[in-house]
Parts: structure tokens; C-alpha cells; sequence
């Protein structure tokens, strides 16, 4: 059994917005599509995922795709007690948004301690669109909201400056805990269906670099390859059981 403590969906590769800081580039017609995601979640022997981010491009561009996500969850009772989403905030995503919430009701009827995180961004690269931000308080106040400005900027893609920055796949951190192997650091799924462990850089860059298809490789697989895997300490075997009974 695995279980995974962050894993990132790329849902789109569209956007509406054209920052001039972009890391990725220009972005591509490309959405993630609903055998990518059942490939990852079904047939990968996932105990849990502590958290799941909705990403991009701009993720509430495929709507369908996240609730489908969140449905499938539902379904097949995999355990994620958090489910978070960064956007800039430009459009309303109703039907996003009322599955959030129908998520939350159901971890309620199972017990399942949740957590609805939006992540907005808004900073200097970015337009406010404070009416957008308003309704979702208003029609959404159990969420949490979190404006996210950026804390510096990688000299890739559209930037013209900022930090140096050079694309790599990093070692897959893995504690082995009472028998289950626990991936530590982030699990990045692009929108085309590839692994790898940053989710940074250019779009093209991802594409020629990675740690293969998720159709062609398992995450035990990854960890074979790519992992670095130690016996948990006493306490971190303690994180892990409180974070199993609390999730």
C-alpha cells in the first residue's frame, strides 16, 4: 500500500490570464483527461492521500475534470482529507464549488476530519478581481481562502528575470511505516499524463523530462526508480498514526 502526502493535478494547460512572470510559457490547449485520472487513483494500490491539488494553467478552465476527480474519490472511498485549488480568481466556478461542498458533506457523514482550501493569486503579476473573491466568501464561507502572492520568481518561461532556475526531476522521499511506504514530497501529474516531483518550469520542458507515462509506470514503480526509502522514526511512525486516526 501507498500513501502519498501531496499530489498535484495539472488539469489544464489553458489560461485566461497572460502574466508576464509565467513560469510555464504559453499556454497549450491541453486538459487532463478522466482515464489519466483514474489511472492514478485506481490502479496505483493508494491507501491515502492527505492532500490534492487542483492546478495549471488555470484548473477552473476544466471544471468537469475536478468533479469528476472529487466523484471518483467519493466512489471508490479513497481517503483525502484535504482538497485544495489555486486560481487566479478570473471566473466563478460554480460547479467546482458545489462539489467541494458536496465533498465536505460527505467526509461529515463518514467522519472524515476535511479541509477546503481555495488558494487565490493575487500579487503583482496578477489582476484583482475582488467581486470573484467576495461571492466565493459569501456563497462559501466553511472554505478557507488564501490570497498567495508570490515569494519570488524563476527566470524561466515568460520571465525576464528573477531567480536562476534549471528544470530536474528530484529523489521521491519514502518512509517506510508499519508497512506501508509513505511518499513524502510532492507528486506532480501533468495534464499530458506524466510524473514528476516539482511541478516548476516550462511546459516544454516537463514534456521532454520526466519519470514517465502514468500509463506505463505504477508509483511503486517510481519509487523503485526514483525513490530514496528509510524506516520511519518513533516519531514519525507517531505523525503517522495521528494522521491516520484524524484524517
Amino acid at each position: 500500500m501507498v500513501s502519498l502526502e501531496y499530489l498535484a493535478l495539472e488539469v489544464t494547460r489553458r489560461c485566461n490570464e497572460w502574466c508576464k512572470m509565467c513560469m510555464r510559457g504559453d499556454p497549450e490547449e491541453v486538459d487532463m483527461s478522466k482515464e489519466i485520472v483514474n489511472q492514478v487513483l485506481l490502479n496505483n494500490d493508494i491507501q491515502d492521500i492527505q492532500t490534492i491539488m487542483f492546478t495549471g494553467g488555470e484548473p477552473t478552465l476544466n471544471e468537469e475534470l475536478i468533479c469528476y476527480t472529487i466523484e471518483l474519490i467519493m466512489k471508490h472511498h479513497i481517503l483525502v482529507p484535504r482538497l485544495s485549488m489555486v486560481t487566479n480568481a478570473k471566473k466563478f466556478p460554480q460547479l467546482v464549488l458545489e462539489s467541494f461542498d458536496d465533498y465536505q458533506k460527505y467526509c461529515i457523514s463518514r467522519n472524515i476530519k476535511s479541509n477546503i482550501t481555495i488558494n487565490f493569486s493575487i500579487d503583482a503579476f496578477h489582476e484583482d478581481y475582488p467581486d470573484i473573491t467576495r461571492k466565493y466568501k459569501e456563497k462559501y464561507p466553511q472554505f478557507q481562502y488564501w490570497f498567495k502572492g508570490l515569494d519570488f520568481v524563476w527566470k524561466t518561461g515568460r520571465a525576464e528575470y528573477g531567480d536562476p532556475f534549471e528544470y530536474k526531476i528530484l529523489p521521491m522521499h519514502v518512509q517506510m511505516v508499519m508497512g506501508y511506504l509513505w511518499v513524502m514530497n510532492t507528486l506532480y501529474v501533468t495534464a499530458k499524463g506524466n510524473y514528476e516531483t516539482v511541478g516548476d518550469g516550462m511546459y516544454s520542458d516537463m514534456d521532454q523530462l520526466h519519470m514517465g507515462s502514468v500509463f506505463d509506470y505504477s508509483i511503486l514503480d517510481l519509487i523503485d526508480k526514483y525513490g530514496k526509502i528509510k524506516n520511519g522514526t518513533e516519531q514519525e511512525l507517531k505523525q503517522y498514526l495521528y494522521r491516520c486516526r484524524n484524517r
